[in-house]
């Protein structure tokens, strides 16, 4: 630890003394860090009320042209899938009146030559 240092500079009308840190009273040196603790604090409580005080109003953009083309987008190839399904249901009920048809005539032809 370094020795308590003390230094007189004499110049024309006064004479300067230099005291470091060491070299004070424990009384004055908890002082001072106390009041550096103080300032800390008091710098972090107004950093925290800064940061989470205020409420902060956030906006959010909308396409609402781009969203309402997307929803008409979409409702037109919900309408297209059930029109393919429409028209899968129409020919799967015609091929299955063909089938039953094709059946009868095979019995007519195989049962009464």
């Amino acid at each position: 630890m370094p020795s308590p240092t003390t230094t007189t500079t004499a110049t024309s009308s006064s004479t300067t003394t230099t005291t470091t840190a060491s070299a004070l009273p424990s009384w004055v040196l908890e002082e001072r860090e106390a009041a550096g603790i103080r300032h800390r604090r008091r710098v972090l409580e107004q950093r925290a009320q800064r940061i989470h005080g205020l409420p902060r109003a956030t906006s959010i953009a909308v396409d609402v042209e781009g969203l309402s083309q997307q929803v008409k987008d979409r409702q037109r190839a919900l309408e297209k899938d059930q029109r393919e399904e429409e028209d899968f249901m129409r020919l799967a009920a015609t091929q299955d009146r063909a089938a039953v048809l094709l059946q009868h005539r095979e019995k007519k032809v195989l049962y009464f030559p």
